[in-house]
């Protein structure tokens, strides 16, 4: 795992489609265990493309998913987490982000949305 990714702000996670297309998502991430994790709503369509398809890509970006040229492409696969495992992935989040993951989660329970479910990524 690189420190680079770890210490990133924002992360663009790639994802695959279907028919292979590729979807860039702005991600929040964060280390527990050695172990790269982020967390997201269980209904997400990152999640039901990572049911589909686990190959995933993940590079530094900005807090709209643009990935400067020449960033490091670091390719792996993405493993949706079980419940226990979510906690920990949730905590890790919210550990790094602080006062902005309260925040971010308010606005969640405001639009009804109460569950979390945890990501691990393993890079290549």
């Amino acid at each position: 795992m690189t420190q680079e990714l770890a210490a990133a702000k924002t992360v663009a996670l790639t994802t695959f489609r279907k028919d292979g297309s590729p979807v860039v998502t702005p991600i929040w991430i964060a280390e527990t265990d050695s172990r790269l994790v982020s967390m997201t709503q269980p209904d997400s369509y990152k999640v039901k493309r990572l049911h589909r398809n686990a190959q995933m890509t993940l590079a530094v970006c900005d807090t709209r998913g643009n990935v400067e040229p020449g960033t490091t492409l670091f390719e792996g696969t993405a493993r949706v987490l079980s419940e226990t495992e979510t906690v920990n992935a949730v905590n890790a989040v919210r550990a790094k982000y602080g006062m902005m993951a309260k925040v971010m989660g308010f606005f969640y329970r405001l639009r009804g949305s109460t569950d979390q479910i945890g990501i691990e990524y393993t890079l290549a």
